[in-house]
């Protein structure tokens, strides 16, 4: 589900335009020093905000922080998929060669990423059952088996510490 255009389409727009004006009229009211506290930069930012905001839009000092934050972790990941890309510096291919292999790259990490989850939901489930196993109520020959999956997946989940079987 999308909430909006993607890293890449910004950045493409920002490159379009060559330039941000509000970035520019931010760093010219003194945003820009290395020397202030995050508060004066986030405070300077929601004034900023509020004398240039959207009909209707209200943002705490805060959520202009959150916000921002945000925004800084997708471009950072942004930066490592083209560095990466970058990186391999393959003869023949241009920026727009480039564009797509990095598109295709953030797809095959978000497949790798549903597979990992869906994976993990199926273990949590398995381990689900196993746990809840009243071991008072299984066959005598599962009286032992259910007791060491139960330590193995506390041991693995970090519940307990691992044992040592060499008796």
């Amino acid at each position: 589900m999308a909430l909006g255009p993607s890293i890449i389409e910004i950045i493409e727009g920002a490159k379009k335009k060559k330039t941000c004006p509000e970035r520019n009229c931010i760093h010219q009211r003194g945003l820009g020093g290395t020397n202030q506290t995050s508060g004066g930069y986030y405070k300077r930012m929601h004034d900023y905000f509020n004398e240039h905001k959207p009909e209707g839009s209200n943002r705490s000092q805060i959520a202009i922080q959150h916000r921002w934050a945000l925004i800084q972790k997708a471009m950072n990941k942004f930066c490592g998929h083209k560095e990466a890309i970058d990186r391999l510096n393959e003869s023949g291919k241009n920026e727009q060669d480039r564009k797509k292999h990095m598109k295709m790259s953030v797809q095959q990490k978000k497949k790798e990423n549903a597979i990992r989850e869906e994976s993990e939901a199926h273990l949590i489930s398995a381990e689900s059952s196993i746990m809840s196993v009243d071991i008072e109520k299984v066959p005598l020959y599962l009286k032992n088996y259910y007791p060491g999956m139960q330590r193995q997946i506390m041991e693995r989940r970090g519940f307990i510490s691992p044992s040592n079987n060499e008796d």
